[in-house]
């Protein structure tokens, strides 16, 4: 128990969550975000993370859960979601099957995403904010680092840059695109120059067409500019003007009164105003370690 103790007192002095943290008795390893998000967005943020939103299967889950949570409420990963009444967890297993006694009430036809605290279970609006665990099942692997982190991230660093990419070929939208560089520890690509934005288009020239999910719209890769809501106010997520930035190369024509994020055109590098919830590939950068 002092190990684990221990644990949580580094990260907490280091500023930041701690990480999956094993537990026997679960079967393998939790997470826990205290920071209120909906069960949409918690699933999602688990799901990217290479793990689910934790639910009590079985007694040894449900145990820890309860201890984890206390008094206050978490989502778990039970949801009504798909069919009204019909409680399923992540995984497919139906919730009569798990390890908690539930009652719903559906108030007001609202409730179709389940929480749990030490004390019981209720099902609740899924777009109520609460904490909740993302859940890895198995005794926990070594894992090889490199210079960008764990190698089985995806991240490599480009000697010409000396900055850490990955090429995200599955589309998302720009919202979803900043989520998932940021629980890998990145953030959507800032182009600083003229060489870092051929660099990116020598890096999507490694991967064969068909390993490019979205075809259709593999034309543009999202980078980390947008327009913050004010019409062709273009500022990165660093809050930088692009022109402090260092890159501006615009398609001719462009940026027009449309769309308040851009996006890099993959075969030469030039930029483009799109609407931020289209769907498109898009790179994740950090700074090796």
């Amino acid at each position: 128990m002092l190990g684990l103790q221990l644990i949580v007192l580094v990260f907490c002095a280091m500023g930041i969550e701690a990480e999956y943290i094993y537990h026997r008795k679960a079967g393998g390893s939790l997470k826990h975000h205290k920071r209120p998000a909906t069960w949409q967005e918690a699933r999602m943020r688990c799901h990217l993370e290479g793990t689910v939103l934790a639910s009590p299967l079985n007694t040894g889950l449900r145990e820890v859960l309860e201890e984890t949570s206390r008094n206050d409420y978490i989502f778990v990963g039970f949801h009504a979601i798909f069919s009204k009444g019909d409680f399923f967890s992540i995984e497919g297993l139906p919730i009569e099957k798990s390890a908690l006694t539930f009652q719903p009430n559906n108030y007001k036809n609202k409730e179709d995403c389940v929480a749990m605290n030490s004390f019981g279970v209720m099902d609740v609006p899924c777009d109520d904010p609460l904490p909740y665990l993302c859940f890895k099942e198995g005794v926990p692997k070594t894992v090889e680092n490199g210079p960008c982190g764990p190698i089985e991230n995806g991240y490599k660093l480009n000697n010409k840059t000396g900055n850490c990419y990955k090429f995200h070929t599955t589309a998302r939208t720009w919202s979803r695109a900043f989520m998932t560089c940021s629980v890998e520890r990145a953030h959507l690509v800032v182009i600083n120059s003229d060489l870092e934005a051929q660099v990116l288009t020598e890096l999507v020239e490694e991967y064969p067409e068909d390993s490019m999910k979205d075809a259709l719209v593999q034309e543009f890769i999202y980078v980390g500019v947008q327009d913050w809501g004010e019409r062709g106010d273009w500022q990165t997520i660093h809050g930088q003007s692009l022109a402090k930035a260092g890159y501006s190369r615009f398609i001719h024509g462009k940026p027009n009164g449309s769309g308040g994020c851009l996006a890099m055109r993959h075969d030469d590098g030039l930029l483009n105003n799109v609407d931020c919830g289209s769907i498109h590939p898009f790179f994740c950068e950090k700074l090796p370690y």
